[in-house]
C-alpha cells in the first residue's frame, strides 16, 4: 500500500486527473430499463401495440424470476390474475404498480383457462427416429424412491424446481417432460444448461444423471412401475 501511495503522489496534478478518468472509465454500466409509459398512454395503444408493449414488460418485470413455460401453466382466471400481480409487486417485482390491472388483463387473455399451448408437429421419420432413442422402461420402486437419488436432487435441483420436481416460484417443472425418456437429450441440457440454467457437466456424473433422469421420470405416473 505504501509504495502505491508514494507512486500516486509522485504523479502531476494532469497525471492523477488522467488516472481518474481511468478508474471511473473501468467501472461496471448500470443496467438501465426502458422508462414506462404512462398507464393513460398504455390504455390509448393500438390493440396490436398494446399487446407487443406488455409482452414487452411481461419480459423485463417477469421473467427476470419466472419461464414463460412456468407462466403459462398457471391457467388463471381474471380475479387470480389480478391477485397474483399484486402479490408480486408486493414481494418487489419491478413493474409499475398502476399497471397491475392492465398486466392482469394481458395475462388473462394470453393464457385463458382452457388455453391448451400447441403442439409442435413432428415428421414421421423424426418421430421414428426418437422412438428407438426413448427410454421406454417402467420405472422400478427402487428407483423411484431411492434416497441417495432424492438427496441428489435436493442439493442440486430443489431449490429451482422444487422438492419433488414440480416447480415453484423461481423454475418450471420437470416432471412429465418429454426429455425425461430422452437419456441423450435429457443430458445435453443437463450438462451444458440452457438459458437462466446452469450447466452440471462438472457437477454430476453420468450415473447419477440417469439417476434423477429416471426418479424424475418415476414422478409420473404413466412411468411408474413396481419392483
Amino acid at each position: 500500500m505504501k509504495s502505491h501511495t508514494i507512486a500516486i503522489a509522485a504523479l502531476p496534478l494532469a497525471g492523477i486527473s488522467a488516472l481518474a478518468l481511468m478508474l471511473t472509465a473501468q467501472e461496471s454500466p448500470k443496467i438501465v430499463e426502458p422508462p414506462s409509459l404512462p398507464l393513460a398512454e398504455v390504455r390509448e395503444l393500438d390493440p396490436n401495440e398494446l399487446v407487443r408493449y406488455l409482452d414487452q414488460q411481461l419480459t423485463l418485470h417477469c421473467n427476470v424470476c419466472h419461464s414463460m413455460e412456468m407462466i403459462e401453466q398457471q391457467k388463471l382466471t381474471l380475479p387470480q390474475w389480478k391477485a397474483e400481480v399484486v402479490k408480486m409487486v408486493g414481494w418487489g417485482a419491478t413493474l409499475p404498480k398502476d399497471y397491475e390491472d392492465v398486466l392482469a388483463e394481458h395475462l388473462h387473455k394470453k393464457f385463458l383457462p382452457d388455453h391448451t399451448p400447441a403442439l409442435p408437429r413432428i415428421e414421421p421419420a423424426l418421430a421414428l427416429k426418437e422412438s428407438h432413442q426413448a427410454d421406454q422402461a417402467p420405472v422400478s420402486g427402487s428407483e423411484r424412491d431411492a434416497p441417495a437419488t432424492a438427496a441428489l436432487f435436493t442439493s442440486q435441483c430443489a431449490n429451482c424446481h422444487g422438492p419433488k420436481g414440480a416447480g415453484n416460484e423461481i423454475g418450471p417443472r420437470l416432471t412429465g417432460k418429454p426429455s425425461l425418456t430422452r437419456p441423450d437429450q435429457f443430458d445435453d441440457l443437463v450438462v451444458d444448461g440452457r438459458g437462466r440454467m446452469p450447466a452440471f457437466g462438472k457437477t454430476l456424473k453420468s450415473d447419477e444423471l440417469n439417476a434423477l433422469r429416471r426418479w424424475l421420470l418415476g414422478r409420473t405416473m404413466t412411468w411408474a412401475g413396481g419392483d
